[in-house]
């Protein structure tokens, strides 16, 4: 990101005026005043809320800059890739990010045209009047947008984890939304599984939580996200069910008690579930947090997740189906679920609070809990099959079948079916070398 960053970028105390923020903007020719807040956090004021916060909301030039700044701001490390600082950007649903060098301290910049390509910004377009719904039929109809987005970035030959991303972005600007409209607190919502992984594609369903005391607002809001063509997860993972409604303290207790005993109350489900949680209001409490701190000194757990990822082996009986054309496979079972599985022990082993699978990965290879080959033939074979995965989808959605995650070898090409192919055996062979740290 360093290269990309906007240097010169004002910064200024929470306590300067709306006046002074101003003059500091105008003489560095800058839209963005970038403001220190108490505890080593940082906020933006852009020109865009000095027009609506203070000239149309009559707001005093004398009020302190922290009465109309966004904290807290989105940030980045300089060292971060810019696709991965895209895919923030993206799901915080934010025009710019704040780049923080090494010792935390602000570096600049990035605006949103210097991360996305000219493709990927119709997604920001599709997230921003999902923002912007005044009804729930209003965010019924940008929903309806979301295939033909897809298809277009798709067609585009964009990096099937941008499609995904772009997509996990506005499914969750939808959660959002829909809790808004209904007189919901959106910040007590929560995303889990692909969404929150930001892996969602056309066939997945909407894992939700929320951080909160008993409400029927988990039904209702599913069935404005059902209107909307966003499934709910089949197996009631959901706020509309009781088990993924729970204060901060239920939620911490119950951690605590899978950490404890993670054959009770399915709890190596359970934990994976709350490890993938990412709240849909950015710098919201999530379940990960106590998660990963009861699992850092809980190796007997951790062992037992390895165990889960590697029971169920990487399949598509290759040889046989490969040549029988009449066969399908599930790709998403046989071969991307024991990715993402493998991946989020390996990102809670390292103590790492990242949620998507390829960071999980690399993180987990930094920390040696991983070997670095090991770690990159995962990660190969993750890009591989989801865009295999995701094209399936597309051809699916453009002939206006349901999408699912079968996919027939016969309708691949020569060399697709080879690197299903490839990407099964060497899953397989990651999980076998894996099992034996499971004993």
């Amino acid at each position: 990101m360093s290269a990309l960053t906007r240097r010169g970028v004002p910064i200024g105390r929470a306590d300067i005026t709306v006046a002074e923020a101003a003059d500091a903007m105008t003489r560095a020719r800058s839209s963005t005043l970038v403001v220190q807040c108490p505890g080593s956090v940082w906020g933006v004021v852009t020109d865009g809320d000095l027009r609506r916060r203070v000239i149309a909301a009559g707001l005093s030039t004398a009020a302190p800059v922290s009465a109309v700044a966004s904290v807290p701001a989105v940030t980045v490390d300089a060292e971060v890739p810019v696709a991965e600082a895209a895919a923030v950007a993206l799901a915080a649903g934010v025009r710019r990010l704040v780049v923080l060098d090494a010792s935390g301290g602000v570096l600049g910049i990035a605006l949103e045209q210097d991360l996305l390509s000219p493709a990927l910004r119709a997604g920001t377009a599709l997230r921003t009047a999902v923002e912007r719904s005044a009804s729930v039929d209003d965010l019924v109809e940008a929903c309806g947008r979301l295939a033909s987005v897809t298809l277009s970035l798709n067609d585009s030959r964009v990096p099937s984890a941008d499609v995904t991303a772009v997509r996990s972005s506005v499914v969750t600007a939808t959660v959002r939304r829909a809790a808004e409209l209904l007189g919901d607190d959106a910040s007590t919502w929560l995303v889990s599984g692909s969404v929150a992984r930001r892996e969602s594609v056309p066939s997945s369903d909407v894992e939700t939580a929320r951080v909160g005391g008993p409400s029927s607002m988990g039904s209702d809001v599913h069935a404005v996200l059902e209107r909307c063509g966003l499934a709910a997860d089949p197996h009631h993972a959901s706020a509309a069910s009781p088990r993924f409604v729970r204060t901060v303290d239920e939620w911490s207790d119950a951690v605590a008690g899978w950490v404890a005993d993670p054959y009770e109350d399915t709890g190596v489900v359970m934990l994976s579930l709350a490890l993938d949680t990412r709240p849909v209001v950015p710098g919201g409490w999530t379940p990960a947090e106590p998660a990963r701190a009861a699992l850092a000194d809980a190796a007997h757990s951790r062992l037992l997740m390895l165990r889960e990822a590697t029971t169920v082996k990487a399949r598509v009986t290759l040889r046989d189906k490969l040549f029988r054309r009449a066969d399908t496979m599930d790709v998403k079972a046989g071969i991307l679920t024991p990715i993402v599985d493998i991946a989020r022990w390996a990102g809670v082993s390292a103590g790492h609070d990242a949620v998507g699978t390829p960071a999980r990965l690399e993180h987990g290879a930094r920390a040696q809990v991983l070997s670095e080959d090991d770690a990159a033939v995962l990660a190969e074979s993750f890009d591989v099959v989801q865009r295999i995965r995701l094209r399936h989808q597309c051809e699916a959605l453009r002939d206006g079948r349901p999408v699912d995650d079968l996919v027939r070898p016969s309708d691949l090409t020569p060399l697709d079916r080879s690197l299903l192919d490839a990407a099964a055996r060497e899953v397989a062979g990651v999980q076998r070398a894996s099992a034996y740290l499971a004993r």
